[in-house]
């Protein structure tokens, strides 16, 4: 208190950032007491107590963005791969809407302009579609290809990377300068997206007609 004027804590903050941090610790417990509040009231009653913990992780997390809206899929697909100095994870769902969700972290730290994880992301992502698409005649040779706008209509994901020696770009630090974490997630993505697509054809379609649709409809 001698340093700031208002020492006053602010649950919806710090509910929010023990949530976000449960989620993408996968089978951590993260429990919040809110002693303040029962000081504020009655010395004899309990805080109020929150307690998160998410088995699935990141996919849990999409799901909690995602919300209500309605999904063109049931499944959210998951990857990860890693080496000694990456480990990189993704989890995405796509759904009827227009909006893109995506949320990225980079040892936890909300990186909400994005950065070399988010890059090997979209790569990946455009490249598998496209790739699949021209595989099963969706898109033909002479048809452009289908680029990271239309692909990013509907689509809710998160992005995880957890790296020795973040490297952080920008004034505020939320942005991941890191050069070796592109292909670490590029991977993680490419090996999952290109297995659902083979192993799914029935999803697959639905979301190549959708951002094929996106696609017209820009160009119209």
């Amino acid at each position: 208190r001698e340093i700031f004027k208002d020492c006053c804590f602010h649950p919806g903050t710090l509910m929010q950032h023990m949530q976000e941090t449960a989620f993408l610790m996968s089978g951590l417990t993260i429990t919040l007491y809110n002693r303040s509040a029962s000081r504020d009231q009655d010395s004899h009653c309990d805080a109020p107590v929150w307690r998160f913990c998410y088995q699935d992780g990141l996919k849990d997390f999409v799901r909690s963005i995602n919300g209500p809206e309605p999904t063109l899929y049931q499944d959210i697909l998951y990857g990860q791969s890693g080496t000694d100095e990456v480990l990189a994870e993704f989890a995405l769902i796509h759904n009827t809407g227009f909006d893109e969700k995506l949320r990225s972290f980079a040892n936890i730290i909300s990186t909400p302009e994005g950065g070399t994880h988010v890059t090997g992301f979209r790569q990946a992502l455009t490249r598998a579609i496209n790739d699949h698409a021209r595989k099963q005649g969706m898109l033909k040779e002479s048809d452009p290809s289908i680029s990271r706008e239309e692909l990013s209509e509907g689509m809710t994901a998160v992005i995880s990377v957890r790296l020795k020696e973040p490297q952080f770009e920008g004034q505020t630090k939320t942005k991941l300068g890191n050069s070796e974490v592109m292909g670490a997630v590029d991977q993680a993505v490419g090996e999952a997206l290109n297995y659902y697509l083979e192993e799914h054809p029935k999803e697959a379609k639905l979301v190549v007609d959708k951002v094929i649709l996106a696609a017209q409809a820009r160009v119209a």
